[in-house]
């Protein structure tokens, strides 16, 4: 790293948007360089907004809509094209991110990318077009970090959370460790239960660095948000669509989904010369999901229903 490229700022004025952002195999480029509309949000970003989950980051992006429903899925719109949690890359990996759980306590920055993104990265696993959001996980800073946040809120989620980083004397080798837990009920009417833990280490060389992450979160979130199904016979007799008070939650209760998601990533960079860097990157996850959810069907125009439970028990292990 040249004397004026230590020099350079990390994020613009107001400190929110870095100035720098990873695009896959090129690497980490400055954000004014790139032929890519793309825009890092940093960690200050997210403490000066009480972020908890990657919904309430990419609400500040104009070209990105926020679709969820419910805490149990985070949806969104890049573009007009929809992308889910299971899209979401990993220090530039697709896979290893937790696939059903969008919160970011150990994420330092989130890069969302606009457009087609498959040559720098590979096609998303569930093929989303319009871009790509990517986690840039967290790392010891220069300076010793011991915090602890609590936080109030929500309609009465109670959030403890504990940040620890910590580097060698000699800055070589870093760790930094997230905690968290969170417990109460939400804006869509459901209790959520979070326990998470997050750890990231990373080692610098002359000519080469390493990283590690391993992550394992726990989140279940019970008597969870439904959207409507108008069945046919709904459809055949209504003649505008009819008003629902604010605050109606489709669905019964007593539905819940519990999951249980560990993943690791160790990733590697080399410097060959100035301006020629080989890399690797190696990640595993595995998911275990018990799902209990019922189908909400308006029969008639009068307000009559159908319900329907189901039961889903899954466990998906993937390598990439």
């Amino acid at each position: 790293m040249t004397e004026n490229e230590e020099e350079a700022p990390a994020a613009y004025a107001g400190g929110q948007v870095s100035t720098s952002v990873q695009l896959g195999v090129l690497g980490d480029r400055p954000t004014l360089d790139v032929p890519f509309n793309i825009t890092g949000y940093t960690n200050k970003m997210m403490e000066d907004n009480q972020v908890a989950t990657v919904d309430d980051v990419i609400v500040h992006d104009p070209s990105v809509s926020d679709q969820t429903l419910s805490g149990v899925s985070s949806a969104w719109n890049i573009r007009g094209f929809k992308a889910q949690q299971q899209d979401v890359q990993l220090n530039g990996l697709y896979g290893i991110a937790p696939r059903f759980y969008g919160g970011v306590e150990g994420v330092d920055r989130v890069d969302v990318l606009k457009g087609p993104s498959a040559i720098l990265a590979g096609i998303a696993p569930n093929g989303s077009l319009g871009g790509t959001i990517n986690y840039i996980t967290k790392r010891a800073g220069s300076e010793p970090l011991n915090r602890v946040k609590i936080l109030y809120g929500s309609d009465s989620v109670f959030t403890q959370q504990v940040d620890f980083g910590r580097r060698t004397d000699d800055g070589k080798a870093g760790l930094r460790i997230n905690v968290l837990n969170r417990n109460g009920e939400t804006s869509f009417d459901e209790h959520v239960r979070t326990d998470s833990i997050t750890i990231g280490a990373d080692y610098k060389g002359d000519r080469y660095r390493l990283g590690f992450d391993y992550g394992y979160v726990y989140n279940k979130v019970s008597d969870q948000q439904y959207q409507l199904t108008i069945g046919s016979g709904a459809l055949k007799t209504m003649t505008s669509m009819f008003k629902v008070p604010r605050g109606t939650k489709f669905g019964a209760d007593g539905g819940y989904r519990a999951i249980h998601e560990q993943y690791g990533m160790l990733h590697g960079e080399y410097d060959f010369s100035k301006d020629w860097t080989g890399y690797f990157s190696y990640g595993l996850r595995n998911t275990k999901m018990e799902y209990f959810y019922n189908n909400f069907s308006l029969s008639d125009r009068l307000g009559n229903a159908t319900m329907k439970y189901s039961y889903n028990n899954q466990q998906q292990f993937t390598a990439f």
